[in-house]
């Protein structure tokens, strides 16, 4: 990657198809462990970026995202956090000439916000920010959303803070955060989320620094955790001017148990069923390959395993 380069999200296929069926499973988590997550450890760059982004257990955890919709009232517009979250689609280095690896919605030049990213150095913005530190930059017409995907179930507690970190070019009026729950995203129906902890936070005042620090909740596999940042109505088109904002935030999960394992014939042979068996079941066996079961799969076809 050189400076400024991009890349697109490559499609993520539901099933890792079934050339030489070898299923990887992650390794197994004992009963009451307590597991961590943190975004500042866990960000992959370079050639490593992906969206979701895995975790260091494995898993596919972080999602980079924004909203999809917004009120029109210019004085008092309000970015709708109503689950119809899409993936940022690109991603960089060196974004805005700055030591800073992100994921945003637009192309190369073209710097309109949402951004999410990593700092790979210590820099000043007017908060100091050092390396490692996650980042979220809010746009004109889209707010930040960070996912966090539990793969376990057990009690959640979550801590940590959002900062504000610039001082107000013009009549910049600092940003807006929230942390929510719910379901996985979705584009076309959405949801409504439970309201975790929110607040607001602006550079150089009192609420510069806003803290937060959630228990009592309880997370199954599948579960969505979603940090939110948007800009202030202000009462102009453009008004995330100066938002560049730290999260800083760790999730952890005590108690935590892993789902069993997915099992051949009840959670694999009927996805086969319903989307292969008819070129490669009983009736035909194109190029000679039979998904009917593991041994056959391993056998492969007229190419090989």
């Amino acid at each position: 990657d050189g400076d400024g380069a991009m890349s697109r999200v490559g499609s993520i296929a539901a099933l890792g198809f079934l050339g030489a069926v070898t299923i990887v499973l992650p390794s197994p988590v004992a009963a009451a462990e307590k597991m961590i997550w943190d975004l500042a450890q866990d960000y992959r760059s370079g050639s490593r970026r992906e969206n979701p982004n895995g975790d260091c257990y494995g898993e596919p955890t972080w999602h980079f995202l924004r909203t999809t919709d917004r009120t029109r009232e210019l004085p008092s517009r309000q970015w709708l956090r109503d689950g119809k979250y899409v993936p940022l689609q690109f991603s960089g280095a060196s974004l805005f000439d700055l030591p800073l690896d992100a994921w945003v919605k637009h192309r190369l030049g073209d710097y309109r916000n949402p951004v999410i990213g990593r700092f790979s150095l210590r820099h000043d913005l007017d908060l100091r920010f050092e390396s490692g530190d996650i980042f979220f930059l809010p746009g004109y017409d889209d707010a930040c959303v960070l996912g966090w995907r539990s793969p376990v179930s057990g009690r959640l507690e979550i801590g940590g803070s959002f900062q504000h970190a610039q001082k107000d070019p013009g009549e910049n009026l600092g940003m807006n955060w929230y942390i929510e729950r719910g379901p996985a995203p979705n584009p076309t129906v959405g949801f409504t989320p439970i309201d975790l902890a929110s607040g607001t936070s602006r550079y150089g005042t009192d609420s510069q620094v806003g803290s937060f620090h959630i228990t009592g909740q309880t997370v199954a596999p599948g579960d969505f955790v979603y940090f939110i940042v948007d800009a202030k109505a202000d009462g102009t088109e453009h008004p995330q001017r100066g938002d560049f904002t730290r999260l800083r935030a760790k999730l952890t999960v005590h108690g935590a148990v892993r789902p069993p394992p997915p099992h051949f014939e009840r959670d694999v042979l009927p996805i086969l069923a319903d989307r292969c068996h008819g070129c490669h079941g009983a009736d035909a066996q194109e190029s000679g390959l039979d998904l009917r079961t593991v041994t056959a799969m391993l056998r492969g076809g007229e190419s090989g395993p």
